[in-house]
């Protein structure tokens, strides 16, 4: 099951169609989980399933556990590719921003080679999401040549409010040549086309090589930079980021894809805003499948505390210093979602 030649391609749809759009992931050790108990929500999607093919490309997985993963999954139409070491070395002398977010994001910008040319159409999915609802329209949807499907990042909400963090991003927008926070990207959620992202990752790598004091928020701050300006902006509905759900309005808008963006996962935390939601859900999944566990370094009750302490910290200062502050972001993510429900 594990293959590292980009032209060993799998055979397609049924009936003999070859299918043109691809699922991919990049994952450590440390997201196997959570990365596959996304691949387990695609597989229950069969609209999804018949127009994709899934490809997880390993970063720093040794042998034996790769074989441990073909083992139990095996029987699943997944594939799980091998990204060569060389890919990977960073040359120059560069920074990486200490956050919670492991060296590994860099990866997915050295796959323009990997990327097998039997597809045309890629979407990009980062392993601490949860499915909530039907993707197929984002699966499907061909991206312009040369441009990237995004969902806009949270800062735009803080535009206007003043103070320190503001102030802060603002300035880290504009090393990055961005004009408005509006043109900003989370990029947990991508689709592209292959050929696009063959020339565009290189660009970002380069980029990211050369000026990584201004990447702040690693591949992302890169990806922003050689993107700017060619972007089709996606609904909310498609990356619900943490900051989106903070306001408390997914009940209302019902989001498609969740994303657990912060330190506080919830494969191990019961911090706002789900609260423990999504515990039974990896919990099934390590069950189903126990060498997961040869993947997972779980946490500690203490380091468990700490993060969900500081999470709540943030909340309540927030809360406690500019209480009016939520409201007027939950005005402005309805705009945007009234403005972008329609994408697909």
């Amino acid at each position: 099951m594990t293959d590292v030649s980009p032209e060993a391609v799998p055979a397609g749809a049924q009936g003999g169609d070859v299918k043109r759009h691809l699922i991919i992931f990049t994952t450590d050790a440390g997201f196997m989980m959570p990365t596959m108990s996304v691949i387990d929500q695609l597989l229950a999607q069969p609209r999804v399933i018949a127009l994709a093919d899934i490809i997880v490309y390993l970063v720093d997985i040794d042998a034996d556990r790769r074989r441990a993963l073909e083992d139990a999954f095996g029987h699943l139409p997944v594939r799980f590719v091998e990204i060569p070491p060389e890919l990977l070395q960073l040359s120059g002398d560069v920074s990486f921003n200490p956050t919670h977010v492991p060296h590994s994001t860099l990866a997915r910008l050295s796959l323009g080679e990997l990327l097998p040319e039997q597809y045309d159409h890629v979407l990009y999915l980062d392993g601490d999401i949860q499915l909530l609802g039907d993707i197929a329209p984002l699966v499907e949807h061909q991206v312009a040549p040369g441009k990237i499907a995004s969902v806009n990042e949270g800062i735009w909400m803080y535009q206007g409010d003043g103070g320190g963090y503001w102030r802060g991003m603002s300035a880290y927008l504009s090393g990055l040549g961005l004009k408005s926070p509006h043109d900003y990207f989370n990029a947990g959620i991508l689709a592209f086309r292959r050929d696009t992202w063959r020339t565009k990752s290189a660009e970002a790598l380069r980029f990211f090589t050369e000026h990584s004091d201004l990447c702040r928020f690693h591949d992302q701050s890169a990806l922003n930079f050689v993107f700017n300006g060619q972007r089709e902006v996606l609904s909310p509905l498609y990356n619900y980021i943490s900051s989106y759900a903070d306001l408390g309005l997914a009940d209302r808008l019902k989001p498609r894809i969740v994303h657990f963006t912060g330190a506080a996962k919830p494969w191990f935390s019961r911090a706002r805003p789900w609260q423990g939601r999504f515990l039974p859900h990896y919990d099934a999944l390590r069950a189903r499948y126990p060498v997961l566990a040869q993947f997972e370094k779980r946490k500690s009750a203490d380091e468990i505390a700490a993060i969900d302490g500081e999470a709540e910290a943030r909340r309540r200062k927030m809360m406690l210093l500019t209480p009016w502050r939520p409201t007027l972001r939950r005005q402005k993510l309805l705009r945007y979602f009234r403005d972008t429900r329609f994408a697909f």
